[in-house]
């Protein structure tokens, strides 16, 4: 389940790019390809950071690779 905060961070990552989108004078007609693609990449990247990252550290804990994070020992005092 997605927390509350992490889903307003989902919603509102490709929101800057949505005036634009909406906007309908001649001279953004050349700039509403390019904002759709940013939003489209924030909300993807947005989703890997969200889903994907933590789904590849629970496979890399499965297998037994994240180990040496795992003890304290392995950490330097200063």
């Amino acid at each position: 389940m997605i927390g509350k905060y992490k889903k307003d961070t989902y919603l509102s990552a490709p929101s800057p790019a949505s005036p634009l989108l909406l906007e309908k004078s001649l001279q953004a007609q050349i700039l509403i390809p390019l904002a759709a693609s940013l939003a489209f990449v924030l909300a993807a990247a947005t989703l890997a950071a969200l889903f994907l990252v933590p789904a590849v550290y629970a496979i890399l804990n499965d297998f037994g690779w994240l180990g040496a994070l795992d003890s304290a020992d392995d950490c330097e005092t200063f």
